[in-house]
């Protein structure tokens, strides 16, 4: 071994080891392994999951060093944003099959057996605002390109409105709260 290396320190040597096999996993050129993972801070990552990740086999963190730079570097092109989502968590969906059930069950004035009946978040919100509340509840920033591929041909922009809600059921759960469960 050169005496080059044998200045570094444990974590700098596992840094290295990864990037080599990164490098060799990957089919690419040392530069271009070392531009990737500049770009994306992976030392960053390797430094602060050390303790855990030098103890894993090759295959592993190869894994989780690919997995990290999918979620930091990769832009997903959206569609502009700007179509209406109606959301509700689950709990709250649940309560509202259960509030039904009941009145069924009892003989309640304003539900009928074959009626439809649905759930509604109190606010909308479009696309580009629901990825600001992700944001702002997991403090992590997406890296959407926003407009940077159309509208689907038969894209919904606004969700259905001529609904029946389920008689006194209301959502308890915001979006901002249930993304903060995750």
């Amino acid at each position: 071994m050169s005496d080059r290396f044998k200045k570094l320190n444990p974590i700098q040597s596992f840094q290295l080891f990864c990037l080599e096999s990164y490098r060799s996993a990957k089919g690419v050129s040392a530069k271009k392994a070392l531009s990737s993972f500049k770009k994306h801070n992976v030392f960053s990552f390797l430094e602060t999951g050390y303790d855990v990740l030098h103890t894993q086999s090759q295959g592993y963190i190869l894994s989780e060093i690919k997995r990290f730079i999918k979620q930091h570097g990769e832009t997903l092109d959206m569609s502009p944003g700007e179509q209406l989502i109606d959301i509700s968590h689950v709990n709250d969906i649940v309560r509202a099959f259960a509030l039904l059930a009941k009145h069924l069950n009892y003989n309640h004035a304003e539900v009928k057996n074959g009626d439809t009946f649905a759930v509604k978040a109190e606010k909308r919100y479009t696309l580009k605002e629901l990825a600001g509340i992700f944001e702002k509840a997991t403090k992590k920033k997406l890296n959407i390109n926003w407009g940077g591929r159309p509208y689907r041909e038969r894209e919904i922009m606004i969700p259905w409105n001529n609904v029946k809600i389920v008689p006194e059921w209301k959502p308890f759960i915001s979006v901002f709260d249930g993304i903060n469960e995750l």
